[in-house]
């Protein structure tokens, strides 16, 4: 007798390293976790950390080209990537690809020049503006957004953004783009994170420990201010707890300056899997970014949710107007605007502890494998 494997192909094509984005490794877990898809991952290498799979999901990366890579060799990665992830497309034969973002465009475009029938879905971790790629450094996504535009949007069975608003502005930038084909895919945490009882946050806790998870910069985040803030507001009042790979020069700088021994930087960072446990010995979990971008302002970022998922008050810019939609401050975890342009005229009454007595905890529910489920569906359509 011969076993047919009755299992959809999925290719899904991540130009970055999927470690960096956990959105997208939670739907390869997702996925996997259903059982009905045979999976391949083409991305690229984090040497830093790896994220597991299971023998389920074959994952094929190819290096990176960062920053510190020579010229030439950094070319010859530019282009081994599509030609690279070309071939493995060939080998596994998808019924389906997803591709992240426009700089994951170009293999999945040679792709269906040979095989027209294969379905094609995209989702876009970021909202890029049609002046974004043309900025410096961007020479290698505007390529890939030329190519996409040409050869793959017309073929899309799916497009999805994170949020609404990031939506709107896509269609905004193409005119006449089919709208039914448009979702929202928010960037929840998976179930695996859990439910706990936070009673014990309703009550006052001092020293408040605040803890931020990722990239710092002092262009792009209010990193110095909170810092500042924290230098000079009472002793004992305020701990700070920094886990990040990425904190660029003049951050750090900042960081060193003032000495404090109330900031501490642990720039290994976490591992994605750890962060439940960690974030649920904090009280606050904080959101920086500046919002000098519409990415930025309409950006609700994973940061949000896993917070929320672990029993945190979230605080975070009033510049960000995509968490604005999740904000209150009736309920715990309370998600509260900050204006962190004035946060030394606020000095110590941000701490207030005894404002959350009496508040009803309501736990942040929403997971990821809810809203994954629709895309899983529409890759088993025939």
């Amino acid at each position: 007798m011969v076993w047919l494997d009755v299992k959809k192909r999925i290719a899904i094509v991540h130009w970055f390293p999927v470690e960096r984005f956990p959105p997208a490794f939670n739907l390869v877990r997702t996925l996997e976790s259903i059982g009905s898809f045979r999976i391949l991952l083409a991305t690229t290498s984090d040497r830093r950390r790896q994220m597991a799979f299971s023998s389920d999901v074959a994952v094929r990366r190819t290096p990176f080209p960062t920053g510190t890579t020579g010229r030439i060799l950094r070319l010859l990665r530019y282009i081994q990537f599509p030609l690279l992830v070309f071939v493995r497309l060939v080998r596994f034969r998808p019924d389906c690809i997803l591709y992240y973002e426009p700089h994951s465009a170009l293999p999945v475009c040679m792709y269906v020049l040979f095989f027209p029938r294969c379905r094609i879905f995209a989702h876009y971790h970021e909202y890029h503006s049609p002046e974004e790629f043309l900025c410096r450094g961007m020479r290698f996504a505007r390529v890939c957004h030329w190519a996409e535009k040409q050869f793959l949007y017309r073929r899309l069975e799916w497009l999805s953004q994170t949020n609404e608003a990031r939506l709107q502005l896509f269609l905004r930038d193409h005119p006449g783009f089919r709208v039914r084909i448009c979702h929202e895919l928010p960037n929840f945490p998976p179930s695996s994170w859990g439910e706990q009882d936070h009673v014990q946050r309703l009550k006052p806790r001092i020293p408040l420990r605040l803890v931020y998870v990722g990239a710092l910069s002092v262009v792009d985040t209010f990193i110095a201010e909170v810092a500042r803030w924290i230098s000079v507001v009472p002793e004992g009042m305020v701990l700070l707890d920094i886990y990040t790979t990425n904190i660029d020069r003049e951050a750090r700088s900042v960081l060193s300056q003032l000495r404090s021994e109330r900031i501490r930087v642990f720039d290994e960072g976490v591992a994605y899997d750890d962060l439940p446990a960690l974030l649920r010995e904090y009280d606050v979990g904080l959101i920086l970014y500046r919002g000098n971008t519409l990415n930025y302002i309409h950006n609700a970022p994973n940061k949000l949710f896993e917070y929320l998922a672990s029993g945190l008050d979230v605080w975070f810019p009033r510049q960000m107007d995509g968490v604005k939609r999740f904000a209150r401050t009736n309920e715990c975890p309370r998600v509260i605007e900050v204006d962190f342009e004035r946060l030394l005229e606020l000095g110590p009454s941000l701490v207030g502890g005894e404002e959350t007595l009496g508040r009803c905890y309501v736990p942040f529910v929403e997971r990821c494998e809810s809203v994954y489920q629709e895309l899983a569906d529409r890759f088993m359509v025939s």
